[in-house]
């Protein structure tokens, strides 16, 4: 321990010196710190030569790339050293956003152009950020921690500010958290991290708190990069150029082009130089470049595959993956997000949606984002006419805070945009799907080299439909379909694809009804509406998906679909064969999966006289969707007799669900033994009818 305090006294004083004659031309520190260590930090080079070996070793094992079970998700505590003016500018919304930033930018789902380079090479890392909700000691946290500090600016590699003794914040267990130091940096640096040689009390990254978050951060690093940068140092990758000049450094990698020199500023289209002269040129777009935050794009599947093996069994980074520290805490000073829209959630684009806030805790502040919507964000409790003026599916977030602990709630895919009227005016519709919301992001598969193209799409297997199973919903027609495409190429400006409902019971049977669409209408990356003619009637089971014609040239077609769930999870997919035969993508691909499109079911007007949803403030419904209990609130009424509740399926067919009071105006329906739908409430008390339209997805 004494060498290795002496070699960080060392270490700050010669950084110090470098830094100063080399800030110019720098914007992350951490490959200055990396050679430090290398050559006076006794048994980091074995440490790191280790790590390389282990990495090597998992990516020569995982020619085809790997997929975690599940997407990972690092619990993130962010320390906050600044000086007092620092901090009064520096809200725990940055932390916030910056967290969002990450998982867009891990996700694949960044918008920002690739150039010419393919978009396959935009990787979904499967890693995804949570602000810690549970501390060390099992309280309740926001996963932000500040502390004044009045004194020099922080050198780089000065670990001082992670040591509370020395004037930072000690790290919380590095086998739980990543750690985040935010600090002033001197000489204009962005940041600095550590690579993962060992979880200790060192491990994390520390940027400049300029750099961190967007509203408030300092242009052209206001779009939550530096984080996204020096994260991807913590998880193995080295800078694309390999940190020396000319073509014969790599970044180990091979399907990032090699690069001269570090590339700066916001560069567009195709840049080449001395080692790449044709195109696509130099992949300045790739978040371990130097570019500007507005140019940065993606992650490449060998930079993922090296990230993951960190978190395989015998990885590294592996106790991250069993860290419950975004889970609910148990404190009396807990806070816990909910909310649900207050209008119909499909709707048409131009019109609004208000929403109405069910979180609980002594709540003191209210943070909502929308996203596509106008406005993007708000800070009342209960928002009201939210614009949507662009079809598609939008998430909606909501953060509550009480001023010490806060909550998140996002909601993915809530509310659905179209160009079209929804079929039934009085707005029984909803949206069901066979994924869950924890198993965002999507994927799809690429099938070589043993096959060319994708599941679920064409392929060298010659597949010829895919068919995606619901059973028993208490839909009985089918207006909709909402198609996540992955991919999206046309050989001829009359190739379709043909998306179908089926009845059946094992498998698909019946052709029910369907609808062309043109391949070239499709968006890659985007949500395509599939409108049928008319609605389909449906009942109990069916099933829905697509058909594919193969043809010469070849087109190709892909949609998103669930990460496998293992050996023992649910699959709802079945796959139509070359020999037309119907089998589970189980038996053909050995994947337990589901299709991620969503299906858009609605009643006929004809089978129910229920009316429209009354909404009434006295009353609260939460949650919604629900999973299961579905509470019923009557806090605003003083109840002195018994309350009659009346449950109705789509159909008009009341049922018999179990009821209970658990407190004076607190009454629970259980749904857990129902089928995933929509379901209709009607309350009566003394004279008063309270009617509600609720959604049950388990």
């Amino acid at each position: 321990m004494k060498n290795f305090i002496l070699s960080l006294i060392a270490l700050i004083l010669n950084l110090s010196l470098i830094f100063a004659q080399t800030v110019d031309n720098k914007k992350c520190g951490s490959d200055i710190v990396h050679k430090w260590r290398l050559e006076h930090e006794v048994g980091y080079a074995e440490s790191y030569e280790k790590l390389k070996n282990y990495v090597a070793d998992f990516v020569a094992k995982h020619p085809n790339g790997y997929s975690p079970k599940s997407i990972i998700t690092i619990p993130v505590v962010f320390h906050v050293v600044l000086s007092p003016t620092e901090h009064s500018s520096f809200l725990d919304l940055r932390c916030i956003e910056n967290i969002g930033t990450l998982n867009t930018d891990y996700s694949g789902t960044n918008t920002h152009s690739m150039s010419d380079f393919p978009a396959s090479l935009k990787a979904n890392c499967d890693i995804q950020f949570c602000l810690a909700t549970i501390d060390t000691s099992g309280a309740a946290t926001s996963g932000i921690e500040r502390r004044d500090y009045i004194g020099p600016d922080w050198a780089t590699g000065d670990n001082g500010v992670k040591q509370t003794a020395t004037g930072g914040f000690d790290a919380w267990d590095p086998t739980k958290y990543l750690n985040i130091w935010v600090c002033n940096l001197e000489y204009g640096m962005l940041g600095y991290a550590t690579y993962p040689t060992v979880l200790d009390n060192f491990y994390g990254l520390v940027i400049d708190y300029t750099a961190t978050g967007t509203t408030g951060a300092l242009p052209p690093y206001d779009l939550g990069g530096t984080a996204s940068h020096e994260i991807g140092h913590c998880l193995y990758l080295s800078h694309i150029w390999g940190d020396s000049p000319g073509c014969t450094n790599d970044d180990g990698f091979s399907d990032t082009p090699i690069q001269d020199i570090a590339s700066y500023g916001a560069p567009t289209g195709v840049i080449f130089d001395d080692c790449q002269t044709t195109s696509p040129g130099i992949m300045y777009m790739n978040f371990m470049d130097y570019s500007d935050d507005i140019a940065y794009a993606n992650f490449t599947p060998d930079q993922k595959l090296a990230m993951q093996a960190l978190f395989a069994p015998g990885g590294v980074l592996e106790p991250l993956t069993t860290s419950d520290k975004c889970g609910i805490p148990q404190s009396n000073d807990s806070v816990f997000a909910d909310f649900q829209a207050t209008t119909a959630r499909l709707i048409v684009q131009g019109q609004t949606v208000g929403f109405q806030d069910n979180s609980t805790g002594n709540i003191s502040s209210w943070y909502w984002t929308f996203q596509s919507g106008s406005p993007a964000s708000s800070t009342f409790q209960n928002p009201l006419n939210i614009i949507y003026n662009t079809p598609g599916i939008y998430d909606v977030c909501l953060i509550v805070s009480n001023g010490i602990y806060s909550d998140t709630l996002c909601k993915q895919g809530y509310i659905v945009v179209t160009t079209q009227p929804w079929p039934d005016p009085n707005g029984y519709c909803d949206t069901i799907s066979n994924n869950l919301p924890t198993e965002f992001p999507l994927t799809f598969v690429n099938l070589l080299p043993s096959n060319w193209g994708y599941l679920p799409g064409h392929n060298g297997l010659h597949i010829k439909a895919y068919a995606d199973k619901y059973v028993n919903y208490t839909f009985n027609v089918i207006s909709q379909l909402i198609v996540p495409v992955s991919k999206a190429w046309a050989s001829l400006p009359s190739s379709t694809i043909r998306f179908k409902i089926w009845s059946g019971s094992s498998f698909p049977q019946t052709e029910l009804g369907f609808k062309d669409i043109n391949i070239s209408n499709m968006t890659p990356y985007m949500y395509y509406p599939v409108l049928f003619d008319s609605p389909i009637q449906v009942n109990g089971t069916f099933f829905c998906g697509f058909e594919l014609t193969y043809s010469t040239p070849q087109d190709t077609f892909t949609c998103y679909m669930v990460n496998d769930r293992g050996a023992l999870g649910l699959n709802t997919l079945f796959v139509k064969d070359s020999n037309n035969t119907w089998r589970t993508c189980d038996d053909v691909f050995g994947i337990h999966t589901s299709l991620g499109t969503m299906v858009a079911g609605c009643l006929s007007n004809n089978l129910v006289n229920i009316e429209q949803n009354v909404t009434n403030n006295k009353v609260a419904v939460y949650p919604l969707p629900s999973t299961g209990l579905l509470n019923i609130d009557f806090s605003e009424i003083t109840l002195d007799n018994d309350v009659e509740m009346r449950v109705f399926d789509l159909l008009g067919n009341e049922l018999k669900i179990p009821k209970s009071k658990t407190s004076e105006n607190l009454f629970k329906i259980d749904f857990s033994l129902q089928t995933s739908g929509i379901y209709f409430i009607i309350i009566r008390y003394k004279t008063q009818l309270y009617k509600t339209k609720v959604s049950v997805i388990h």
